[in-house]
């Protein structure tokens, strides 16, 4: 029913029997293939490292770390022992 009032021009997004989302019609749909490519392809994989991919249905999250461990002294003076010193991005939906 409420999906039924929604003016025209939104986008329901259906996966078997589960209403995944409702798309306005500012947006569209990311595949996550194309997702991910938009990513991959802007960072130096030879860089960074996958240190985590998970994928349950149409649920997907990435985590893609650097090789490198150089930070800022700025940043090297808030750490405290034990604390990690990777970084990266982390992609999800």
């Amino acid at each position: 029913d409420r999906i039924g009032s929604m003016d025209e021009g939104y986008t329901v997004v259906v996966d078997g029997s589960t209403i995944e989302g409702i798309l306005s019609p500012k947006y569209k749909r990311l595949p996550n293939v194309d997702a991910a490519s938009f990513v991959f392809d802007r960072l130096d994989m030879s860089a960074h490292l996958i240190s985590r991919f998970r994928m349950e249905e149409t649920r997907m999250a990435v985590d893609i770390t650097s090789r490198r461990n150089d930070i800022l002294p700025e940043q090297k003076a808030l750490l405290q022992v034990g604390d990690p010193i990777r970084f990266g991005v982390s992609l999800f939906n």
